[in-house]
């Protein structure tokens, strides 16, 4: 047992589990049974010149939120696409006409690509929802109908054409020879959430995720002595591991999702927590773009709540990837239930908090209080940096379960 109050020793109580993820090459991690039964049977391929509508037909088909590109005319490999991609790409088809060339940095916040964000004010989890400012409202396109005329144009572009929109998902391969460990520490704890595989021959095999490094850990988990298998940062709480954020970004339950969406983009995250008076409701994640398509784009003009619904029935979630156990459960207006987001308190345990990630499929966790309020979000990047070496030096151990001192 760790003695009260000493300063945790990162590299001692993360050292079984960087020894496992050093010990499996990414080719066993893609290929092991746990890993085969949530993943595609065969690596999902978009030609460049097919349309956005095919490729986000594509990724609901498969339940993938990513995939390689490439002009099968030539064979050339032109990136990767993801869910990030698509969603600042159908912002800027909203917002057309807001152009902050012509505009004062005073007067108009930057238009909604990672390129161009900047910080705004935090959140104050404690204080009221975020809101947009009013001047940017003017250029979202209110009418439903303006935006149905824009819907065509954004289904039929090139996915060629959108590739790495988001700024985020540079194509830059990984061997499947290489370590999980090293891809952890090299890439996922830097904010990659995603790397093209190629063999020994330099053939492109797969995607690797920061979500197969979680099924590793739940793996370990449930497979290979519980608890133990993680080693002493099992039972460590997430608050002394320095893993809460605690900044919280939060909209109104009532606020239109594309107001939701430009706000996660500004602020460069991918989910934003949906509040009701000052509680947790649910969560707006980037990937809930996919289930846009030339027919529905005009819900981005929804509530946030009825277009999570939307979004949820999309992708066919059944009660498995649910968490039931949060008692806040919220009716969406619709007479739908919006899916409760994860949430943890300070005191989750480390092997608690990698377990309620991958049972529920997610990559972020709420920090609630007893009235679930946000205080907090932990995220699989930040489990990444942690892991990979970027611990918060500040975080310490009492009695062997850790608190913030």
């Amino acid at each position: 047992m760790i003695s009260p109050s000493k300063p945790l020793d990162f590299v001692s109580i993360t050292k079984p589990v960087t020894d496992a993820l050093a010990a499996e090459t990414i080719a066993s991690a893609t290929r092991n049974s746990v890993s085969r039964q949530l993943r595609p049977n065969a690596l999902v391929i978009l030609d460049g010149y097919s349309s956005i509508d095919h490729a986000m037909q594509t990724f609901r088909k498969n339940q993938i939120h990513c995939a390689p590109v490439r002009d099968n005319s030539t064979g050339e490999w032109l990136g990767l696409l993801d869910h990030s991609d698509i969603l600042v790409f159908a912002l800027k088809m909203a917002t057309e006409g807001y152009d902050p060339e012509h505009t004062s940095p005073d007067s108009h916040p930057p238009p909604p690509t990672f390129a161009a964000a900047a910080a705004m004010p935090k959140h104050d989890p404690k204080g009221p929802e975020e809101e947009l400012p009013l001047k940017w409202r003017d250029f979202v396109a209110k009418s439903a109908d303006e935006l149905g005329h824009r819907a065509v144009r954004f289904a039929i572009r090139m996915v060629r054409n959108v590739v790495n929109e988001s700024q985020k998902n540079e194509f830059c391969p990984v061997n499947d020879s290489g370590t999980v460990f090293q891809v952890v520490e090299d890439v996922f704890a830097r904010g990659v959430h995603r790397v093209p595989v190629v063999d020994e021959s330099g053939k492109l095999t797969d995607i690797f995720s920061q979500s197969d490094v979680l099924r590793m850990l739940y793996d370990i988990l449930h497979h290979r002595n519980g608890m133990q298998g993680l080693g002493p940062i099992a039972q460590c709480n997430i608050e002394s591991l320095g893993l809460i954020s605690p900044t919280v970004i939060a909209m109104s339950s009532k606020a239109q999702a594309i107001h939701g969406f430009w706000l996660m983009m500004f602020h460069k995250v991918t989910g934003i927590a949906i509040l009701e008076r000052g509680v947790l409701v649910g969560n707006l994640s980037a990937s809930d773009v996919l289930h846009l398509s030339t027919h529905n784009l005009t819900s981005l003009l929804d509530p946030i709540t009825a277009f999570v619904t939307e979004s949820d029935n999309s992708w066919h979630c059944d009660s498995d990837h649910k968490d039931t156990s949060n008692k806040h459960v919220h009716f969406n207006g619709f007479g739908s239930i919006l899916r409760p987001p994860v949430t943890v308190t300070p005191r989750t345990t480390f092997g608690t908090l990698i377990e309620k990630l991958a049972v529920h499929h997610v990559h972020r966790a709420y920090v609630v209080d007893d009235e679930g309020r946000p205080t907090g979000v932990v995220t699989l990047t930040r489990v990444m940096e942690m892991l990979g070496g970027y611990p918060n030096v500040s975080a310490s151990v009492s009695s062997g379960q850790g608190q913030t001192k």
